[in-house]
C-alpha cells in the first residue's frame, strides 16, 4: 500500500507536471525515463519517495520550473522523505494489546 506522505507528494507533482501541458510520453522520451516509472510516480502508486535528482527535478525543469520553484519543490520532497522515514505513527492504527 503506498504511503500517504508518497502518494500525496505524488498528486502534487502530478498536478504540477499536467499543468505544463506536456505530455506524458513527450516527457519521458526527451528525459530518458521509463514511461511506466513516470506513469506510476505520477498516479502515487509508488510506495518509496520518488528520487529527487533522478526523476522529480528533472520533470519540474522539463515542466518550466524556475530555480526558486525547484526549491521550494525540494523542500516539499525533503519533507515527504523525512515523514515516509518515520514510518507509520504509533497512534495511526488500532490498539492491540
Amino acid at each position: 500500500m503506498p504511503d500517504d506522505a508518497v502518494a500525496a507528494f505524488c498528486a502534487d507533482l502530478n498536478r504540477a507536471v499536467r499543468a505544463s501541458g506536456l505530455s506524458l510520453p513527450h516527457l519521458a522520451r526527451r528525459l530518458g525515463l521509463d514511461r511506466r516509472l513516470v506513469d506510476d510516480t505520477l498516479a502515487g502508486s509508488i510506495d518509496v519517495p520518488p528520487g529527487w535528482d533522478a526523476l522529480v527535478a528533472p520533470l519540474l525543469h522539463a515542466c518550466g520550473a524556475d530555480p526558486a520553484d525547484l526549491e521550494l519543490w525540494r523542500r516539499h520532497h525533503a519533507r515527504m522523505a523525512a515523514q515516509h522515514d518515520k514510518g507509520p505513527s504509533e497512534n495511526a492504527g488500532p490498539f492491540v494489546s
